[in-house]
């Protein structure tokens, strides 16, 4: 048999009447007249004092929640109403710089596709929602067989922190699970042609017949 819900169980309301109660003996011990304070009266004058309160307190309670309620309400329709916007350029000026590179070298028959999901490039069982909502810079594929080939991540000052840390060897032990090969590259003005010719050779090997 199901257990029903009681009032008493809810400790926001426990807390409400402790509240009351303690305030009504306050009252009634300091502000009521001394004559009335009796053993006989004491009980009736209580009980008033209690009812009062309880009925003031609760009136400023749930006029305050209203209040609050109605803001809020508010507030969330004022933000859900901002329209979108769209993002001024969809690549940094580092990550654009890359890519060109990366165009200018990689054989024809590998396709360069720019801030992935996670969740489009591995399969998993978890419901992970921070892994399945981040990306990749770069996923290199086959054009023939789109099979991914290598990911590449470029790692600029954005990287240092310790929360981008973080989320970076969340990233890479995703990508190690999967079996999925990837490379970071420290974000510069002008690569190393080693650095290049590493991901050339890599990506020729995978494709070659």
């Amino acid at each position: 048999m199901k257990r029903r819900y009681r009032k008493k169980d809810n400790p926001f309301v426990t807390g409400f009447l402790l509240f009351v109660l303690l305030t009504s003996i306050y009252i009634s011990i300091n502000y009521v007249p001394k004559q009335f304070l009796t053993l006989e009266r004491f009980p009736i004058l209580f009980f008033v004092v209690f009812a009062t309160t309880t009925l003031i307190a609760g009136i400023t309670l749930i006029v305050t929640l209203k209040i609050w309620r109605k803001y809020t309400s508010k507030k969330k329709q004022e933000k859900e109403s901002k329209p979108h916007k769209k993002e001024k350029k969809f690549l940094s000026p580092a990550e654009k710089e890359f890519k060109k590179y990366l165009h200018q070298n990689l054989p024809e028959n590998i396709e360069i596709h720019c801030k992935v999901r996670l969740a489009d490039i591995l399969k998993t069982e978890t419901t992970y929602r921070r892994i399945m909502m981040m990306h990749v810079d770069y996923a290199l594929l086959d054009a023939d067989t789109q099979e991914i080939i290598l990911i590449i991540e470029l790692d600029d000052k954005s990287h240092e922190t310790e929360k981008a840390k973080e989320r970076d060897a969340i990233k890479n032990n995703a990508l190690k699970e999967s079996r999925i090969k990837f490379t970071r590259i420290p974000d510069s003005k002008k690569y190393h042609p080693i650095i290049i010719n590493e991901i050339v050779e890599f990506c020729r090997n995978k494709t070659a017949p």
